[in-house]
């Protein structure tokens, strides 16, 4: 019986920290159908976080991924995942969405949030629980970089790309190899 017991235990924790736990990659790009080389990603996002983005060049399409589960994805016109203009997708692996081309004006957050039993969503986290992208890729001279960007200085370094001051860039990014 006692063994029972702690087996119980033992499932019931491991089923909650695999749904609960579970962190995803959120990338968002420069232009749509998430194939640009200029894009800021928030990895290892839990869901109901929002990421979100003041960089005016990004925002046009929203990728997930390393997804598993019931989720779905939602896209917002303000930095705090509030104002919802899209649902991206319900499931999936790896999910790209885009601003529909009528649109001029890009998405400025996004987050991810699993759904319920019901299939009805679940109510998003407070947007206090919201970040920066931790990476911002780049080309320069065809070439593809990566900045791994600190807390707090993503606006920085977006501005050191907008400006095109790629010396300075290239003292913090690394190549990517393909």
């Amino acid at each position: 019986m006692h063994f029972t017991t702690v087996l119980f235990s033992v499932l019931t924790a491991l089923t909650f920290t695999l749904n609960f736990g579970y962190a995803a990659n959120l990338c968002t790009y420069a232009s749509r159908g998430c194939s640009s080389s200029t894009y800021g990603c928030c990895n290892n996002l839990p869901a109901g976080n929002c990421c979100w983005w003041s960089s005016a060049s990004l925002g046009w399409s929203v990728r997930l991924s390393n997804m598993s589960g019931s989720w779905y994805a939602a896209c917002y016109g303000s930095q705090s995942c509030t104002h919802q203009m899209a649902v991206i997708s319900v499931g999936g692996s790896t999910v790209c969405g885009s601003v529909p081309s009528a649109n001029t004006s890009t998405w400025q957050s996004a987050g991810w949030y699993w759904n319920s039993r019901t299939g009805r969503a679940e109510v998003a986290a407070s947007s206090t629980e919201c970040r920066q992208p931790d990476v911002l890729g780049y080309t320069h001279s065809n070439r593809q970089y990566e900045v791994k960007v600190a807390e707090g200085q993503f606006d920085k370094i977006t501005k050191l790309l907008d400006d095109g001051d790629y010396a300075t860039l290239g003292h913090i990014a690394t190549e990517v190899k393909a």
